[in-house]
């Protein structure tokens, strides 16, 4: 940890202390990492007897319902009055476009504290807590949990372990480094379950989670000599089928053999397009959903791209194309 990084820590331990009035939030598509974050600094505030509210313009995924505290967390669409907030604290969020419609109730007269670990974060903030050699923003609020005094319950422990565990995709991603396994080794020694979290976050795949994914793998495509795969899941499927938890679904076509790149539609409004991208080779897929205006790592990130099917897809593959060309 760097001189400068720990001076950070230490500044946003304290104003966590001494401000009061305090708006959570995180990015839209809220994942484990996002909702652990937001969750343990709302611990420590509580530990504090501040006064916060957690608000996200997005749906919270129905498998980290097991995190406690998980119903203090507002959707903004559905959010009772909030007073007025002093500090903003963004989790996990590169820029503030990433928080959705959050992003109105931010003005110039408030502080925002902007803890992430996306190489991309423009920091934004009044104060930045950002390093992309972090395996996950959990990772960081693990620190900060330490630097404010804050003693650990196994409910915290917990969510710091879904965090770290969610965002190294198990262990399984190049970010697993052994600073996160030491301290998901911390956390299991403060009350952690690995075999529960494990079993909350992958286990518990739904009917119509599976009918979804066997739909999308039907439309598999191989590209550029099989370097780059593709798979979509279509509005009007989406409209008759029942809750669907997509995450994942590139995962499993990214590890085909010899597969460089892979990306997955899923078409959320007519011609209005999520996209993941993963990467397991020197493609830089972050770069590749800048160029569409998203973001997020190396290996995995993702943007929102309008036009009809055949157009994103193939305003992709252009892209792609570009980056194959360059890089192998």
């Amino acid at each position: 940890m760097t001189a400068e990084h720990i001076k950070t820590y230490q500044t946003i331990a304290q104003a966590l202390q001494e401000k009061n009035n305090f708006l959570i939030t995180t990015h839209v598509r809220p994942d484990g990492d996002s909702i652990a974050s937001v969750l343990i600094l709302s611990e420590i505030l509580n530990c504090y007897q501040k006064h916060y509210c957690i608000l996200i313009d997005d749906c919270i995924p129905k498998k980290l319902y097991y995190l406690e505290g998980i119903q203090r967390i507002q959707k903004y669409d559905q959010k009772e009055v909030c007073d007025v907030c002093e500090n903003v604290l963004t989790l996990d969020s590169s820029d503030l476009d990433r928080i959705g419609s959050v992003k109105s109730l931010i003005s110039g007269d408030q502080t925002i504290i902007n803890i992430d670990h996306h190489p991309g974060n423009t920091h934004f903030g009044h104060i930045n807590l950002v390093d992309a050699d972090k395996s996950s923003t959990a990772e960081l609020v693990y620190h900060l949990v330490k630097f404010s005094g804050t003693a650990w319950t196994p409910a915290m422990a917990t969510m710091i372990y879904t965090g770290i565990f969610s965002d190294t995709g198990r262990f399984l991603f190049a970010n697993t480094s052994a600073d996160a396994l030491f301290i998901c080794a911390e956390m299991v020694r403060y009350g952690a379950n690995p075999s529960h979290i494990s079993e909350m976050l992958y286990n518990r795949n739904t009917p119509e989670t599976m009918r979804a994914y066997a739909k999308a793998l039907s439309s598999l495509e191989f590209h550029f000599d099989n370097q780059i795969t593709c798979m979509v899941l279509e509005n009007e499927y989406l409209c008759h089928s029942g809750p669907v938890d997509t995450e994942g679904f590139v995962d499993t076509i990214a590890g085909i053999d010899g597969v460089k790149a892979s990306f997955f539609m899923m078409e959320k409004d007519h011609h209005e397009f999520r996209v993941s991208f993963r990467s397991k080779g020197l493609i830089d897929v972050n770069q590749v959903a800048s160029e569409f205006g998203g973001g997020g790592h190396i290996r995995a990130s993702g943007c929102e791209l309008t036009g009809s099917l055949s157009q994103v897809k193939q305003k992709i593959l252009e892209v792609l194309k570009h980056y194959l060309n360059e890089k192998y």
